[in-house]
């Protein structure tokens, strides 16, 4: 995208028909990550939604999302249809089409209480690269 979130003023984004001329990047689209996608839709954005997960882009695709309610998951589907909502597993392609980032990458704290943020490092790397 040639227009990156510095360059956008807020009147860029003031009404819904200005926001679908802008992308929103969510990576990681398990239970937060979704909600922030269909938030963004729900405001007007495009949404592309990246996760390492095949099976839980599969299961959103199908409307299949055991923590969302059954019409949200439905209305998701939609987005997948019209091209509202599109859903990938190569996060530097959600980054390169993406105007707006929004990381829901999980830290992991294992039994001694110890912080794994590979997970993340490798999200924002990706991201970085697109």
């Amino acid at each position: 995208m040639s227009l990156n979130l510095l360059q956008i003023r807020p009147e860029d984004l003031d009404t819904i028909e200005k926001r679908t001329n802008y992308t929103v990047g969510v990576v990681g689209c398990k239970h937060l990550g979704i909600f922030h996608a269909w938030l963004s839709i729900q405001k007007g954005f495009k949404v592309y939604c990246a996760d390492a997960d095949r099976t839980a882009l599969n299961s959103i695709a199908k409307g299949k999302v055991p923590f969302i309610q059954n019409e949200i998951a439905l209305k998701l589907m939609n987005c997948i249809k019209n091209g509202t909502l599109n859903l990938t597993t190569d996060t530097r392609l959600a980054a390169s089409q993406s105007n707006i980032i929004i990381l829901t990458v999980p830290v992991e704290i294992d039994d001694k209480e110890k912080v794994n943020y590979s997970k993340i490092e490798s999200a924002c790397k990706h991201v970085g690269l697109g």
